[in-house]
């Protein structure tokens, strides 16, 4: 657990505070106090008190080679309140540094200034700080008590500062008041208001430390003036004594004379457990608000108002090499963009494409595969196109047949040619082959039955006509070869399906049979085997034609 070690000093005592962080607050492990030690001049004054800290530093329970936190008493230090145009936060620094020389009279470059922003406009730009200097002088002070106790001052703040801070911060007081603090040599009175302290007095005591109330209350009269001549808003109802129950007579009095409400804080009461340190019946617990404020705000690392340890500052110019890098990033920054602004759209264009190349192939695919099923269907078509039925060549050959008063048919054979496949659909050689032995009245008949069954798929050959003695009514026989060739069915004449005709019984009734004859007819002409249709006629695939013969 880390400890912190605060000091502060003036003209007749040092007082040192050590604490560490508990809980978020403050837990105090030691507080002490000692006369100021006596000095042949002011410059060897701070070696002295450093070289007493550092003597008995087991005693004080300070640690060598640690962190110290120092305030500095409003004696110590320049403080003016001035009003700064409306300026970015960044750039208030600059403002200041040039106000302050009009400000500060004694002023120098050697001084160490700092500020903080007492008001805020509308857009929350300071258009009020309070500055506060300290001369070199007092920094080397501040280095010659440190130094021979092997201690490192990190911040250096004002005590009436801190003082407000923490009545704000762990007293939570949310109107003004007036805050009086009774050190050995002066005293302190601080106007403390919203976080801030818009007055700050001191009034020196006599040089034996004891303090007259009429004094004490005149005093206060005049602060209370100058906050109303300050801002006429600024109403102070109550006053806050730092102390202890040692100050209950002159609270009484402050109450009595000022009419205001008077209370006696004890700082300790704000700390951790809120318990006032053992062995602290000689101290004045009211003198250690500053000192418990400073290490309150290093424990919860928050900057105190002031601390000239830290001063803020304008920001020192980038030297020539950050500007070359900001330069070099920023023009890379731009070129990425533009890398960026050229390769995205590209990118998209070139998942655009490959999305689209993707579709086409499957589309080329998919075009692949129905032309191989269409050329399939083509040549399947092809094919049943040029194949014949049966029954619709019967039909055909009953349509075309003459009259059986003309001809007859003795004999009938249907035969399927034997071929090889031919997909592309361009042989000629014949699919089908019928023969007929046909008995006809006469030639006339002949020539009239050839010429109407001759078409474009048709072919018809004739053995000629031979003369039979024993038919009167069909004299002369003949055989007839029809063979059946590749073609376009709708070349041929209109045929007739088989099922058209079982489903018309008056187009079956009308329609003329293959061959009819008499049965004297019939016997005259040849012996009754010669009327028998031979049953061997075979098709091709599952199809069989059965030859028909009406009488």
């Amino acid at each position: 657990m880390a400890k912190y070690i605060a000091i502060e000093w003036d003209s007749l005592e040092v007082r040192v505070l050590v604490a560490s962080s508990r809980g978020g607050n403050v837990g105090v492990d030691h507080a002490a106090a000692f006369p100021t030690p006596e000095a042949d001049s002011p410059q060897e004054l701070p070696s002295i008190i450093g070289q007493y800290i550092a003597d008995n530093a087991k005693m004080l329970q300070v640690p060598a080679n640690s962190n110290c936190l120092i305030a500095l008493g409003r004696g110590q230090v320049e403080a003016r309140t001035f009003d700064v145009p409306p300026v970015p936060t960044d750039e208030l620094p600059v403002i200041v540094e040039m106000q302050a020389p009009q400000q500060f009279s004694q002023m120098t470059e050697e001084w160490t200034l700092d500020f903080y922003p007492q008001q805020l406009d509308d857009d929350l730009q300071a258009s009020s700080v309070l500055a506060a200097a300290v001369s070199p002088d007092t920094i080397a002070d501040v280095i010659g008590i440190c130094g021979p106790a092997g201690l490192t001052p990190t911040r250096i703040s004002l005590r009436p500062l801190l003082t407000a801070a923490l009545l704000c911060d762990r007293y939570a007081i949310a109107e003004p008041i007036l805050a009086v603090d009774i050190l050995a040599d002066q005293i302190e009175l601080t106007v403390v208001h919203d976080h801030s302290a818009p007055i700050m007095r001191t009034v020196q005591l006599p040089a034996s430390g004891v303090h007259d109330t009429e004094n004490i209350i005149s005093e206060i009269k005049r602060t209370l003036a100058s906050a109303s001549h300050l801002n006429d808003t600024l109403e102070i109802e109550k006053l806050i004594l730092l102390g202890d129950t040692d100050e209950s007579d002159l609270s009484e009095a402050l109450a009595k004379d000022l009419k205001l409400e008077v209370e006696v804080l004890n700082p300790f009461t704000l700390t951790h457990n809120g318990a006032t340190p053992k062995n602290t019946d000689n101290l004045h617990c009211g003198r250690y608000a500053s000192l418990i404020a400073i290490i309150d705000a290093a424990a919860n690392e928050h900057r105190p108002a002031i601390d000239f340890s830290n001063p803020r500052k304008t920001p020192p110019p980038p030297s020539v090499t950050e500007k070359h890098g900001r330069t070099a990033i920023l023009t890379a920054a731009v070129i990425m963009l533009l890398i960026l602004a050229l390769y995205l759209p590209i990118r998209s264009r070139s998942l655009e494409l490959a999305s689209m190349n993707a579709d086409i192939e499957a589309g080329k695919a998919f075009l692949e595969r129905q032309e191989e099923l269409v050329t399939k269907d083509l040549i399947i078509t092809k094919y049943q196109g040029k194949t014949k039925n049966w029954l619709d060549q019967l039909v055909y050959l009953c349509q075309t047949f003459p009259n059986s008063d003309d001809a007859i048919v003795a004999d009938f054979r249907a035969n399927t040619e034997a071929r090889a496949f031919d997909p592309t659909g361009q042989s000629n050689a014949p699919l089908w082959s019928i023969a007929m032995e046909v008995a006809v009245r006469d030639y006339g008949v002949l020539k009239t039955l050839e010429d109407s069954v001759r078409s474009n798929v048709h072919t018809i050959q004739s053995s000629g006509l031979s003369k039979t003695e024993e038919a009167v009514r069909y004299p002369w026989l003949t055989r007839e070869v029809i063979r059946i060739m590749p073609g376009v069915v709708a070349d041929a004449p209109e045929q007739s399906s088989i099922v058209e005709q079982e489903s018309d019984p008056n187009n079956a009734a009308s329609e003329t049979p293959v061959s009819t004859a008499n049965t004297d007819d019939q016997a005259e002409r040849s012996d009754p085997s010669a009327n028998d249709v031979e049953p061997d006629t075979t098709v091709s695939d599952s199809e069989t034609a059965t030859p028909e013969e009406t009488n």
